[in-house]
């Protein structure tokens, strides 16, 4: 018997597959052995490289020069994969989310949000060639110390703000420009 599979439907539950494996599954296991902190780490380490590999494949190194343009590429890839994401470009640095493509799982673990950060600092790092770090409102720091692109988070859903938002700017505190 042969099956009849929907393509848009089967590449849907195959990107969820990948979503639920590291937002939900693999957070809460690694949080259950290692603790929430050394998960968080591993899991932006892990998320940041293959988001690199992907996007590399996707586009050459080098082709977005602006980090903010880079960082809303990310979202739109989540948007073409049927992820939508509501949001308010602020200024010239700064993101404010309004819809999360990921939130339903997020919310529940907000340790989670370190793979979103991860996807953000990988596209980032694929697209400019330069190194990124994430600062959480928390004061975490994900990603490479010597770093060149900063993405810093101030407000997050799953901890209860209204938006999550991202700043983004050069290391020595100058704004990103165009």
């Amino acid at each position: 018997m042969a099956l009849k599979l929907d393509e848009a439907r089967t590449a849907h539950v195959l990107g969820e597959l990948i979503e639920r494996l590291v937002f939900k599954h693999a957070m809460n296991e690694l949080s259950r052995l290692v603790g929430g902190r050394a998960a968080a780490s591993l899991i932006f380490r892990v998320v940041r490289e293959a988001m690199r590999e992907a996007v590399s494949e996707i586009l050459p190194p080098g082709t977005v020069e602006n980090p903010m343009d880079a960082l809303m590429l990310c979202y739109t890839l989540f948007n073409m994969a049927g992820e939508p994401f509501e949001y308010v470009k602020e200024d010239e640095n700064t993101l404010r989310v309004t819809k999360c493509p990921h939130y339903r799982f997020t919310s529940k673990n907000p340790l989670a949000c370190a793979a979103c950060a991860a996807t953000k600092a990988g596209a980032i790092e694929a697209l400019t060639g330069k190194k990124v770090m994430v600062r959480l409102e928390d004061g975490t720091r994900l990603g490479s110390p010597d770093a060149e692109i900063v993405i810093e988070r101030t407000h997050h859903m799953p901890r209860g703000d209204p938006y999550c938002r991202f700043h983004v700017r050069s290391l020595t505190g100058a704004p990103v420009q165009r």
